[in-house]
């Protein structure tokens, strides 16, 4: 081969590896550049998720310090009431003591017979004896002291048992009230009453309109309150009232009181004063 075209061969075959290379650099090159970009947009999401961990973490951290917060209020709201009711069950302790404690007005011991219906009109119980928790009325208490009986306003309630008014008078949440000692140390409650039918020291038949009803006190609609207290502590009513599944509440036929006393019958003097039951 003429040596001119061993030169230009080799040449050619120079200029062949450097395209060969330049475009093996530029191949490279584009993988780099790529990699970079992947990465830079791999790093813009892991910021941006980041960024919504944070504020996912921050909303999370504001729920728990309100949850906290409501259950520091709620815990507050049921130390107030629990005050409140031991203050109104001792007022009503009093009430029962000072009528107990001067011979006035005489009622035979209780027989045990079933209660008369303290609500004519109705017999639906809309809230029962008992721990209820928050029913979402302000003031109303957690732990009910008696059941709500259904009814519309004015309508008529009654004596359960024959005996003697001991209290006509407004009791705080409980509004209105009407507290009959019915004998052995046993008095009924009416609460949130719109008004009264009889007057303290009035002697009382069972089925005797007593009041009206209304919504005294703190409550959510027109309704009765009825409880019962057997030697100053309040018990469920439904025993008393011969519900299906409750039996009579018939007592010995001497009864203990607060004071240790034994007494067949109620003799005292009438009183008055403020009850601070939370009822609804």
């Amino acid at each position: 081969m003429h040596p001119v075209q061993q030169v230009s061969d080799y040449d050619k075959k120079l200029l062949d590896e450097y395209r060969d290379y330049k475009r093996r650099i530029a191949n490279q090159i584009l993988v780099l550049n790529t990699m970079t970009e992947s990465q830079g947009l791999m790093q813009e999401s892991y910021e941006d998720k980041k960024a919504a961990l944070e504020l996912l973490q921050e909303a999370k951290q504001q729920q728990i310090l309100l949850s906290q917060q409501k259950i520091d209020e709620r815990s507050e709201d049921l130390s107030q009431l629990e005050a409140l009711e031991k203050e109104m069950a001792s007022k009503v302790d009093q009430i029962e003591k000072n009528a107990w404690s001067t011979v006035t007005y005489s009622v035979p011991a209780y027989n045990g017979d079933f209660f008369v219906w303290p609500q004519p009109s109705s017999t639906k119980i809309n809230s029962d004896y008992g721990w209820r928790g928050n029913i979402g009325v302000p003031g109303a208490s957690y732990d009910h002291k008696g059941i709500d009986i259904d009814a519309k306003m004015f309508d008529p309630v009654v004596a359960a048992a024959p005996g003697v008014v001991i209290d006509t008078s407004y009791h705080g949440t409980g509004g209105k009230t009407v507290i009959i000692d019915i004998g052995s140390n046993i008095t009924l409650i009416y609460h949130h009453l719109n008004d009264y039918a009889v007057e303290v020291g009035q002697q009382v038949a069972a089925g005797q309109v007593v009041g009206y009803v209304g919504m005294t006190g703190v409550t959510s609609g027109p309704h009765l309150h009825f409880g019962v207290r057997v030697n100053g502590v309040y018990v469920d009513p439904k025993p008393f009232l011969g519900l299906p599944g409750y039996e009579s509440k018939k007592p010995e036929e001497e009864t203990t009181t607060q004071d240790g006393d034994q007494t067949g019958e109620n003799t005292g003097e009438t009183g008055s004063g403020e009850e601070t039951e939370t009822t609804e």
